[in-house]
């Protein structure tokens, strides 16, 4: 008996030494944050996060922030922009103001500027994908950060997408287009109406559309996203829009990407596909009706 409760004891003094040797290591793990400076106001950890939804003239995409309870934030870019090549020296950062008139950093004071140190960048792959993350921390919170302005800069310094971050209960998972005339379009056509895509939480997406003006008893006619960013020019809407890293070329009509009108050129249905994107790249991009014959008729851009 007296063999076990000494046993007994020194297995409650060593649980006791041990949980006041975590409290300790959790008490300085909080204080200590190293360069990034002193602790910031208590952070939301990773119950919340932000999100801004880039869809500008030379990019599409998604950045996303989530927060350590130290408030250091872990900051992902899934994003495209086919017009540059980015490799160290393309930077994001975290603004005041507005996307049309871009203040300072947002960096509190006392701590280094988190947004011009040279290490937190993010880089374009071959064809324009980035899907980069780095964690910083520029003093503030989830709250504080809230509905400034985040932008990414190109290889020459220049700002090419822009958005506001805001909480990710009100990012949508739903974006829509009203379509007009493809560019250029010639014929006596006068495709309108909207088409409606909305996101699964696996990124499967359901494409419904509601349109009118197009050929009468248009059967298994094409609608799909296209890689460009832009109805201003043929040669901005590009091709079809897919990762191709994940998925083949969904928008054929044998995946069943089409649409159908009736006698009067309207047409009200849905179909499910996938494109590989989730709604943040898919954002800004596209979206192309065509003819019986495969010419294009419609053109609309997904917001």
């Amino acid at each position: 008996m007296k063999l076990f409760l000494s046993i007994l004891l020194a297995l409650t003094v060593a649980t006791c030494a041990g949980a006041q040797g975590v409290r300790r290591l959790k008490k300085g793990a909080t204080a200590k944050v190293g360069k990034r400076g002193k602790k910031g106001k208590k952070g939301e950890g990773s119950t919340k996060h932000l999100v801004a939804n880039l869809g500008n003239p030379s990019g599409a995409g998604r950045v996303s922030i989530r927060f350590n309870p130290d408030d250091s934030m872990l900051i992902h870019i899934n994003a495209v922009n086919v017009n540059d090549e980015c490799n160290a020296n393309c930077l994001l950062r975290i603004s005041e103001g507005t996307c049309d008139s871009i203040g300072q950093d947002f960096t509190a004071p006392g701590y280094e500027d988190a947004w011009s140190n040279g290490e937190n960048y993010y880089t374009l792959d071959e064809v324009g994908v980035s899907r980069n993350a780095f964690v910083t921390n520029n003093g503030y919170g989830y709250d504080e950060n809230v509905g400034k302005v985040i932008s990414l800069t190109d290889s020459t310094g220049a700002v090419w997408a822009c958005s506001m971050l805001m909480p990710n209960s009100m990012e949508p998972n739903t974006i829509s287009a009203s379509i007009g005339l493809y560019p250029n379009y010639q014929g006596e056509l006068r495709p309108s109406g909207t088409v409606t895509v909305t996101f699964n939480y696996d990124d499967t997406l359901k494409l419904e559309y509601n349109i009118h003006g197009l050929e009468g008893n248009c059967d298994g006619c094409g609608i799909h996203i296209h890689a460009g960013i832009s109805c201003e020019t043929h040669e901005q809407v590009l091709g079809h829009g897919w990762n191709a890293g994940f998925v083949r070329d969904l928008w054929k009509s044998q995946y069943g990407a089409v649409y159908s009108t009736d006698a009067y050129g309207s047409g009200n249905s849905h179909f499910y596909l996938y494109n590989g994107w989730n709604v943040g790249i898919n954002y800004g991009h596209a979206l192309v009706l065509h003819g019986q014959d495969g010419t294009r008729l419609g053109c609309g851009i997904l917001h």
